[in-house]
């Protein structure tokens, strides 16, 4: 069977965004090609497998282009573009018909709505406030914009060491429901849910620290449970940024990329979800694993290494979480988003 693969990344090597297949039958992928040229699409996301979403760069102004997968080449559709940086981090809400996205140093997270061709319109934005005791962290810097499982907006926010949610049952006017301070300069990056369970593990970048934390559907807060590290006990979070965060389908083990250890992280998760168990330090074959993907059989994961333009593919076992190395090799310039389909 053959899965396909869309890759992205910055521009001063790379061309934009590349396709290629696993075949999970040969256990390989194929060799990368430019899908779509377009200026540092740093992430991108997929509607329902026929309308592609970009973070795109254009001069002084940054935003999300759209484009129609359906036919026999992409077909560039629009772009919602704003005056200021490019985000860094899209993601499409099949529930709204939503695209969201961070506009990491402009602290502001936008709602587009895509209309019925796939083309997108500007709907609100909404500006955030704070700061942490990090240089890096002289600002709110939204880094993650997704959904709860009862479909509120929640965002990370890296910058003011912030979990935040909000609801949009108002189009106009999004309203703050909760925030959760986590520890200061720990740097909330990213986050995914347990599949079944009211659960969300925070990954946080500067302090490389994961926070499994209870949700809330009735009041909508986060409480943590329990703070565990990505890291062994010999390497120090100051030689290291945590990046991407994975769980497998069945809510069994989680993954977590280190930037500077050069690892993934892997943990069995306990079956109430509430607990993470340390099981082993993946080294991931290159420099920079700022992203990486589950491939929907879960039997695969790829790791998109940046500073050594690579991607690194491994079989995985589904009984015990832990991951072999197949192939080191596959070359790729600057990638930083890993996308199954």
């Amino acid at each position: 069977m053959k899965e396909q693969i869309y890759l992205s990344g910055y521009t001063n090597k790379g061309k934009g965004i590349y396709s290629a297949s696993l075949d999970t039958e040969t256990k390989t992928v194929s060799t990368p090609q430019v899908f779509v040229e377009i200026d540092r699409p740093t992430y991108i996301d997929v509607a329902n497998n026929n309308h592609l979403y970009a973070i795109q760069e254009k001069g002084d102004w940054g935003g999300i282009a759209a484009f129609d997968l359906n036919g026999s080449k992409p077909e560039y559709l629009n772009s919602a573009l704003k005056l200021g940086s490019a985000p860094s981090y899209v993601q499409y809400d099949p529930t709204r018909n939503m695209v969201y996205s961070c506009q990491f140093h402009g602290s502001k997270v936008y709602v587009d709505k895509v209309q019925e061709d796939g083309t997108l319109k500007s709907l609100y934005t909404i500006n955030l406030t704070g700061s942490g005791p990090k240089p890096e962290q002289d600002s709110s810097k939204p880094h993650f914009s997704g959904l709860t499982p009862d479909n509120k907006l929640i965002i990370c926010d890296y910058g003011a060491d912030t979990v935040s949610i909000y609801d949009l049952s108002d189009t106009q006017v999004p309203t703050l429901l909760s925030q959760y301070h986590a520890k200061a300069g720990s740097a909330t990056r990213h986050l995914v849910f347990h599949p079944t369970k009211n659960i969300a593990y925070v990954i946080c970048e500067l302090s490389s620290e994961i926070l499994v934390m209870d949700y809330d559907e009735t009041t909508h807060e986060l409480s943590l449970r329990q703070t565990i590290s990505t890291l062994p006990d010999d390497f120090s979070a100051d030689d290291n940024t945590a990046a991407a965060i994975r769980i497998s389908n069945d809510g069994k083990f989680l993954y977590a990329s280190n930037r500077g250890s050069d690892t993934l992280a892997i943990y069995q998760i306990a079956e109430s979800g509430e607990e993470l168990t340390n099981i082993a330090y993946q080294p991931v074959a290159g420099k920079g694993p700022r992203d990486f993907d589950l491939d929907p059989s879960n039997n695969f994961l790829l790791v998109a290494n940046q500073n050594t333009d690579n991607l690194s593919l491994f079989e995985r076992n589904t009984d015990t979480g832990l991951l072999s190395l197949i192939k080191d090799d596959i070359a790729i310039p600057e990638c930083v988003c890993v996308k199954f389909i």
